[in-house]
């Protein structure tokens, strides 16, 4: 593993961390509903909207993997 890949491992886990502590969240009032992101600690009612999250951190670690493969030394 050289510089370049490290800097982006740490780059990659540094974006999947932020996107935990602000992730999406989807709160219900009755009939409607309020989609949208906030800081992990300040959610009231409102519930975290798991498969965006995971489709997030799913594209990150797959652009990710692409980047590592073609930094890759020779």
């Amino acid at each position: 593993m050289n510089k370049m890949q490290r800097a982006l491992l740490v780059a990659i886990a540094a974006i999947v961390l932020g996107m935990l502590v602000y992730p999406p969240y989807r709160e219900v009032f009755g009939s409607r509903s309020n989609n949208g992101y906030c800081w992990i600690f300040s959610l009231d009612n409102a519930t975290i909207n798991v498969m965006t999250l995971a489709v997030q951190w799913l594209g990150v670690l797959i652009a990710g993997g692409i980047g590592f493969l073609a930094l890759k030394s020779k």
